[in-house]
């Protein structure tokens, strides 16, 4: 599911490299850098967005043991941020230079300006509706790795009030099948 959630931004990043700026106006109106309070304000959410410390654990827990090392997980790790470094410059840069000023939060979103004029990747362009499949599915994709921390912590807490069979300390890591499916369904509902 990784490697098909890295092909889908991919595409996305391709779809929006490949658009033509001037087919929305947005070439025309942009700031090549305006500094001020702005751009302090997005670096906690570049940080948020490249968050991998959630997962980092069990990500370092599915290594074949002959790869569990730390400067192995160092390279991981730095192979993650090098991979969103190579997708979100060109995503930001050029849907960026595609919708100029106008460019939403999410550049894969229909906005609609005064006077009736539409911002965005028509509805009617078959590129960008797959792009936002493929984001879809690479949020789906992506969920479960993200909760399941909290699906342990959870059990965690479950046992301690006897809600649920506690584990020995050998089988710590080893959720029942049957929690796991249930607490993930509830969750999403």
């Amino acid at each position: 599911s990784s490697a098909l959630a890295v092909l889908a931004v991919t595409y996305m990043v391709c779809m929006i490299v490949g658009e033509e700026p001037s087919k929305h106006n947005g070439a025309m109106d942009v700031e090549y850098f305006k500094g001020g309070a702005g751009f302090f304000i997005s670096i906690p959410l570049m940080c948020l967005s490249l968050q991998c410390h959630i997962p980092c654990a069990l990500i370092y827990t599915e290594l074949r043991p002959d790869l569990r090392t730390i400067k192995t997980m160092d390279c991981v790790i730095a192979a993650a941020y090098a991979i969103c470094l190579l997708l979100y410059v060109p995503a930001g840069t050029f849907g960026y230079l595609t919708f100029g000023n106008e460019t939403t939060s999410d550049v894969l979103l229909v906005k609609h300006a005064e006077g009736g004029q539409t911002i965005g990747y028509d509805v009617s362009d078959h590129f960008a509706v797959i792009a936002r499949i493929c984001i879809t599915l690479t949020a789906t994709c992506a969920f479960p790795i993200v909760h399941f921390p909290a699906k342990g912590a959870l059990y965690d807490f479950f046992a301690r009030f006897g809600l649920v069979e506690e584990q020995s300390k050998t089988a710590k890591a080893n959720i029942p099948r049957r929690f796991l499916v249930i607490e993930g369904v509830v969750w999403v509902l």
